[in-house]
């Protein structure tokens, strides 16, 4: 289902906790004109994905239109809720999503509103890319090499608030949701064996560090 909204914004709602926010443009294909989608960001509830599009939307706040986007956005909302209050009643543990929050603190147009929550819907290295660049997170004329190296930099930077985790050939990212227990605790044991290794490492440093100082060496 997509939801219109203004400037050729809309919501594409094809998963209960999927909504994702477009925006069409004209591009070129095949050397022809036509119209495009680009995504913006990825979303869970319509709520976030509605205020993502408010935060966006360059309109006159005393435009009649950005009134009455703002009145159908509340309602569709409100119908939302009531729906997902619903399914929720009936099949609660189908639709829990536990995403480890970190700290919880979000900063806005952030490289994590692009990576997915669950191990199926990973999004391959190559797209994430393409997105940093589309949304200005990443600089257009950089090197495709040197893209990915800024996209692995956010990634890194993100990881101290969220927690993502990428598949073992290293070209799909998504955060974890209540159904990857198994990576997630894979994941845990992997960086506590790179930090005692890291530890262990520093340990003999400071040790060489005193025999130098206090002359034994």
């Amino acid at each position: 289902m997509k939801i219109e909204l203004l400037e050729d914004y809309f919501i594409d709602n094809n998963k209960p906790d999927s909504f994702i926010l477009k925006k069409r443009y004209i591009g070129k294909r095949n050397g022809m004109e036509s119209v495009c989608e680009k995504v913006v960001s990825f979303h869970r509830t319509f709520e976030d994905a509605a205020e993502r599009f408010l935060s966006l939307y360059k309109g006159d706040k005393t435009d009649d239109r950005f009134i009455s986007i703002t009145d159908y956005i509340n309602a569709v909302r409100e119908e939302n809720r009531k729906a997902v209050e619903a399914v929720q009643e009936s099949r609660m543990e189908h639709f829990f999503l536990y995403v480890p929050p970190g700290n919880g603190q979000k900063h806005e147009h952030s490289i994590v509103d692009l990576i997915p929550i669950g191990r199926e819907n990973a999004i391959s290295r190559k797209m994430l890319v393409q997105l940093c660049a589309q949304n200005g997170l990443v600089e257009e004329y950089l090197s495709d090499s040197g893209k990915d190296r800024v996209m692995r930099r956010l990634i890194e930077h993100a990881r101290i608030d969220y927690t993502i985790l990428n598949l073992s050939d290293g070209r799909g990212y998504y955060r974890p949701s209540k159904e990857d227990l198994m990576e997630l605790q894979k994941y845990i044991r992997q960086e506590e064996s790179r930090a005692k290794s890291t530890f262990k490492n520093l340990s003999m440093a400071k040790k060489l560090y005193e025999d130098y100082k206090t002359g034994r060496l």
